[in-house]
Formats: structure tokens, C-alpha cells, sequence
């Protein structure tokens, strides 16, 4: 198995590495914030598992939807894949996730869909700014409540921002949110806000086919 860093990228956030692993079946994809693995392209179960969340409450045949983070991608391909998304608006702080998506993920298909609105910038000053609603909601932003790469991303996960997030769905939608592992002043939190709460386990297998576990919160109001 080899293992080559990509690029590399200092930035407000902390140090982003993509690396490439090749295991000599296929090449997939490794993004380090920090020297952390946050997120990589053999993690098919936690992008299903995310999207699948996000999308439960779907009952329209035009659906559109809000993305926290865009990472590699695998979130996003997956809600496009779904018959009713008619709009996917991706809010991602960081130009060069952006730029490698396009450059070495392959996914210059997903940004050039005309469905995907791409907004560089804060998740949090979009969704305080927007009157926008949604049929669903997905967060991947950093590692989740329990531990965030930047001390202002806890705006995200706290309890003013849920209830925000809660008047920007639509009725019956979902909100999604990934996190390491549970956490049960989060999901307290999540229940103050909302009438459903589901917490959905995710079990990956890294190349070496060892288990990475987190999971998927399941909101709606």
C-alpha cells in the first residue's frame, strides 16, 4: 500500500492534507485537518447513511436542500442521485476543498450540475442571513459536536443555531448531522428543538479493514 500526499493547504482552519492511498486495487482519497482523518472516499457507509438522513423527510418531487460542508463530495453525489432533489445549496468555508474537489476528487461533474449552488463562506452566517427553508438539512462540519477544528464552528452545534436550524426546514423535513460518537447533552439539546430524534450508527472499514465507527443524528420537527 502506498501512501502520497496530494496538496496541502494552511488555512484559518488549521492545516488541510489530501492524501492519496493506493491499495492496489483503487486509489482513494484521505482528508487530514490537523494531522486528524476527517473524512476519505472508503467512508461509503457514513455518505449514505448522511444523505439518506437528510433526505427522510422528502415527500415532494422538487426538493431542495441545504449542505453544511461540502468535504469530498460522497454526501453530495449521493442526494443528487435522488429523483426529487431539484436544488442542492452547498455552503463551504474553505476556496481549496472547492478546488481539489475539481482538481483530484473527479467531482467536477457535482459542481457543474446545475442543481448545486455553491456558496464559499460560513454555514453559520449563511443560515442566520438566509430566509431560506429546506426539505432537508445535512451537516458535516468538522468533527461534529464533539470536536471542532476552529472555537467559532461551535456556533454551529449550539442550541440558538438548532432552533435556527429548526425554522429553516420546511414541515416534515430533516435535519442530519454527523458526530463522532454519541453524545448525550447533544442529543438533549436536539430534542428541546425537535419532535424526532434518531440517532443512526455508521460502521466504515479503512483499507486495512479495520472498523471506523461514528454516527448520523436524525432530526425532524
Amino acid at each position: 500500500m502506498s501512501i502520497v500526499q496530494r496538496v496541502a493547504a494552511t488555512t484559518k482552519n488549521g492545516m488541510f492534507r489530501l492524501m492519496a492511498v493506493d491499495d492496489g486495487a483503487q486509489t482513494h482519497f484521505e482528508l487530514y485537518i490537523n494531522d486528524m482523518l476527517h473524512m476519505a472516499t472508503y467512508f461509503s457507509d457514513l455518505a449514505v447513511q448522511l444523505a439518506k438522513a437528510t433526505l427522510s423527510g422528502v415527500t415532494v418531487r422538487h426538493a431542495e436542500i441545504l449542505m453544511g460542508g461540502l468535504g469530498l463530495g460522497l454526501t453530495l453525489r449521493h442526494i443528487l442521485d435522488h429523483e426529487a432533489v431539484q436544488s442542492v445549496c452547498v455552503v463551504e468555508s474553505q476556496p481549496r476543498m472547492v478546488d481539489w474537489n475539481r482538481e483530484y476528487l473527479g467531482n467536477a461533474d457535482l459542481l457543474d450540475d446545475p442543481r448545486v449552488e455553491l456558496i464559499v463562506g460560513d454555514f453559520y452566517d449563511y443560515v442566520q442571513g438566509t430566509p431560506r427553508n429546506y426539505h432537508g438539512i445535512a451537516v458535516h462540519i468538522d468533527e461534529g459536536p464533539d470536536q471542532v477544528v476552529r472555537v467559532e464552528n461551535r456556533r454551529i452545534y449550539g442550541l440558538q443555531m438548532l432552533q435556527v436550524l429548526q425554522s429553516r426546514l420546511r414541515w416534515g423535513g430533516a435535519l442530519a448531522i454527523r458526530a463522532l460518537q454519541p453524545t448525550p447533552s447533544y442529543e438533549r439539546a436536539l430534542k428541546i428543538h425537535f419532535d424526532e430524534v434518531e440517532l443512526l450508527p455508521v460502521i466504515d472499514k479503512n483499507t486495512t479493514g479495520e472498523d471506523q465507527v461514528c454516527v448520523v443524528y436524525q432530526a425532524r420537527a
